[in-house]
């Protein structure tokens, strides 16, 4: 069994999740599903929601977190990139490959 997901069906799960958001979170998993497989600054994030305000940006990234795992890196002095995905990735692949052997004929 390949431990790989093409980029296409990544997107595809991810897609799965943001649908269940709504509002301001929504708007933010989008962007980042829009930009999925690369990362997208912190800076591009704030100006694309319109927020100004850090606590609010702070706010809405750990209530979109709740959806889907985003991780966060840093490239220097207060430079923050944002990617999806992580967790949902291995569990599709943990659920197929639990299918696979629990489908199998026992010998």
């Amino acid at each position: 069994m390949s431990w790989y997901l093409p980029i296409e069906e990544q997107r595809k799960l991810l897609a799965r999740y943001v649908e269940c958001a709504s509002g301001r979170t929504h708007e933010l998993l989008l962007i980042c599903l829009n930009a999925f497989p690369h990362p997208i600054s912190h800076a591009q994030l704030m100006a694309e929601l319109g927020i100004k305000n850090q606590k609010t940006f702070i706010s809405l990234m750990r209530n979109a977190n709740l959806l889907v795992e985003i991780s966060r890196t840093g490239s220097g002095a207060h430079d923050y990139y944002y990617l999806l995905g992580g967790y949902e990735f291995k569990q599709s692949l943990i659920s197929r490959w639990i299918g696979n052997k629990m489908g199998a004929e026992p010998k």
